[in-house]
């Protein structure tokens, strides 16, 4: 099936992954991890991430929760202390925003946002799309981690076929791109390489930063 799709395309692909966290040399400093699984209301996806660098370490963890059609019920995000967690009620929704600093006392928001929002874990749902090439899900992007901006128009689209370099090995992959559409407030493109049954192999964050499947072994990465 291939042009635009409805959440109703979608079939979700529940498991657990574990992925090294590498630079463009295989420098591995880091993991990360998610998980997808079906529970009430739809959908629960966890995803936690661990870096280890010279002087210091980052973490966070994010969590996205879907009804039964895929729409979005709840996402948070927490790192060093500090947290945002926001459900949808309506076209609102009510943000917990809060610190281990004391300029950050908790505070609640309310946020209006778009019926077709999807929070910074809208990459897991690549893994969910028909691979034919042209399918591509529209929808709007919201940053969970800033108080659930509105980050405006974003689509995840099957691009085709790519043979990619993965353990030392070419891996012929499905290529899907979560990007913002041109002229809205958002970080850029997406790369990320499925295997056949859907599994993301690897994707490219950026700046030399890849996500590469590993197992959990992974976890010893950061140290």
């Amino acid at each position: 099936m291939s042009g635009q799709l409805t959440r109703s395309d979608l079939k979700v692909l529940c498991g657990e992954w574990w992925f090294a966290m590498q630079d463009e040399t295989g420098h591995q400093y880091g993991f990360c991890w998610y998980k997808v699984e079906r529970r009430p209301p739809g959908v629960d996806v966890s995803w936690k991430l661990r870096l280890a660098f010279p002087g210091g370490s980052y973490e966070e963890d994010r969590t996205m929760v879907l009804d039964k059609a895929l729409q979005l019920v709840s996402a948070s995000y927490s790192s060093g202390g500090d947290f945002c967690k926001g459900s949808v009620i309506g076209t609102r929704v009510e943000v917990l925003l809060g610190g281990s600093q004391p300029e950050k006392t908790s505070k609640t928001i309310s946020v209006d946002v778009p019926t077709d929002a999807l929070p910074g874990m809208d990459f897991v749902m690549a893994s969910w799309l028909p691979l034919v090439q042209g399918a591509e899900l529209r929808y709007s992007g919201v940053n969970e981690s800033a108080g659930f901006k509105l980050l405006g128009p974003h689509v995840l689209e099957v691009v085709g076929r790519e043979t990619v370099q993965i353990g030392g090995a070419g891996v012929e992959c499905w290529k899907v791109v979560r990007r913002p559409v041109e002229g809205t407030d958002s970080p850029g493109a997406l790369p990320l390489w499925l295997s056949d049954d859907h599994r993301i192999l690897m994707a490219d964050w950026g700046g030399g930063n890849f996500m590469v499947i590993a197992d959990k072994s992974a976890e010893a990465l950061f140290k």
